[in-house]
């Protein structure tokens, strides 16, 4: 699924938050790694997925970005954004994945442009002490693997979606971008032991539900952070025979004492 984004000008937006001011009922501010992106929307469902996904901020705190998020009678999707004020609008857009995405995406212009900090796609897991990340592009199977390495002892996760990197010391640290993940209906189809969550969580349309994994792997098993050892990229190509498993993971962590990267078909 994609979607595009139109910019919009400082002047359309002003335009457009007047238009809608009067029918958003709710607003929520999230911590997504010290940037306060607040939710405009008269939306209960995307309200209550907001308030599992994010880590609250202090209602006095004031907003770096802010999404607003609202139905039109046309029922035409749209997703505008104003690069100056980093507000973001999406209109008849019913599915919260893009909307989680989207509140990322908008922390994480503010932290390149203004921090120097990156925003990484893809899922970031600890292995002995040593952060492996997996990218890929949406349904190549980051988000399985994760889970599947969750199995293995020693491997704890940070992200299994997002990621913050900040260049420290010099070395790439990995930092936690939410509060809980945002899981498939099918993965107790591959790792069986998640059929308890899968069993309590709602999920919407698109077979997606935010979850409190800890629920199912204990505490101890997520960490906010971890220094980054290994990138691994993966790739869905039928015709490479090369197969990742959770093992081979944990293996390529061990390679290398700096950042490298492997090519790997799932």
């Amino acid at each position: 699924m994609r979607y595009e984004v139109k910019l919009i000008s400082i002047q359309e937006k002003d335009r457009l938050m007047e238009k809608y001011s009067d029918r958003l009922l709710y607003e929520e501010r999230a911590d997504i790694y010290g940037c306060c992106i607040k939710l405009l929307t008269d939306i209960k469902y995307v309200k209550e997925r907001w308030e599992e996904s994010f880590y609250p901020m202090s209602a006095s705190i004031r907003s770096h970005g802010r999404l607003v998020v609202t139905n039109e009678a046309d029922g035409e999707q749209r997703v505008l954004y104003d690069p100056l004020s980093k507000t973001a609008f999406l209109i008849n857009v019913d599915y919260y994945g893009w909307v989680k995405s989207i509140a990322l995406s908008v922390a994480g212009d503010i932290l390149e442009d203004e921090h120097g900090i990156n925003s990484v796609h893809g899922a970031c897991v600890d292995v002995d002490g040593l952060g492996v990340c997996l990218i890929a592009p949406s349904g190549t199977g980051k988000t399985t693997h994760t889970y599947g390495l969750l199995r293995l002892e020693g491997v704890r996760v940070v992200s299994d979606d997002w990621f913050f990197v900040r260049l420290m010391g010099g070395r790439a640290v990995a930092f936690a971008s939410e509060k809980n993940f945002y899981i498939q209906a099918d993965i107790a189809d591959v790792w069986g032991e998640y059929q308890k969550l899968v069993d309590k969580a709602e999920f919407d349309s698109m077979g997606r539900a935010v979850v409190n994994i800890r629920w199912i792997v204990g505490k101890g098993k997520i960490l906010p952070m971890t220094t980054l050892k290994k990138a691994i990229l993966l790739k869905r190509d039928p015709k490479d025979e090369s197969i990742l498993n959770p093992h081979q993971v944990k293996h390529y962590a061990m390679w290398n004492p700096l950042i490298s990267v492997t090519h790997i078909c799932s």
